[in-house]
C-alpha cells in the first residue's frame, strides 16, 4: 500500500499519457479494474455482463481458460469502468509504474547487467 501511495505521489510529476485503451485486451481491461477495485478478476468479469444487460454466453472458468474475444456490450462497460477511474485518477499508481519500467527498468538493467559482465570478466581474465 505505501508504495501505491508514493507511485500516486510521483505521478503527479510525470508527464500526462492518456491510457491507450483501443491497445487493450479484454484480460487487460479485467486485471486492471480488478486492480482499481481491489476485487477479484472474476468478481469483475460477472459485473460487466450484468452491468450490460446481456444473458451470459460463457462463464468465467471458461472464459479465462480461452479468453475468447468478449461481446461488443461487456467491453463497452469495461472501457467505460477504466475511464471512470482514469478521471478519478485511480491509474496514477499505474502511470508512474510504467513510466518507471519504459524509461529506467527496460533502458537501464540491460546496460547494468553486461557493464558487469564486462566487469567481471576483466577481473576474471586481467
Amino acid at each position: 500500500m505505501f508504495i501505491d501511495v508514493l507511485a500516486t505521489a510521483l505521478s503527479r510529476f510525470l508527464p500526462y499519457k492518456k491510457p491507450a485503451y483501443d491497445h487493450l485486451s479484454d484480460e487487460d481491461y479485467i486485471t486492471i479494474l480488478s486492480w482499481c477495485e481491489d476485487w477479484e478478476p472474476e468478481d469483475v468479469y460477472y459485473t460487466a455482463w450484468n452491468a450490460s444487460a446481456m444473458d451470459m454466453s460463457i462463464d468465467w472458468e471458461k472464459w479465462s481458460q480461452n479468453m475468447t474475444e468478449l461481446p461488443g456490450p461487456v467491453k463497452v462497460e469495461l472501457r467505460q469502468s477504466l475511464v471512470k477511474h482514469e478521471k478519478l485518477g485511480n491509474l496514477r499508481a499505474l502511470r508512474a509504474y510504467a513510466f518507471l519500467y519504459e524509461h529506467i527498468i527496460e533502458k537501464w538493467i540491460p546496460r547494468a547487467l553486461w557493464i558487469s559482465f564486462f566487469i567481471l570478466i576483466y577481473y576474471t581474465f586481467f
